[in-house]
């Protein structure tokens, strides 16, 4: 059983745990050396005259 003093540390502590997974995610999914090349193609359709900030970046 919870006390009312267990419950929001438990809570708080379930909230961090999850926010820091997500962060983990992120900089995985970042980071991630075998995504790299395609990182900025949802920028860049191939389609001709498509915006030349584009070639910046694909």
């Amino acid at each position: 059983v919870l006390t009312d003093v267990q419950l929001p540390i438990f809570a708080n502590m379930l909230g961090v745990s999850l926010f820091l997974l997500v962060v983990l995610y992120h900089y995985t999914a970042v980071n991630n050396p075998k995504k790299q090349e395609a990182k900025w193609h949802f920028l860049c359709p191939q389609v001709p005259g498509h915006n030349i900030l584009c070639n910046l970046y694909c």
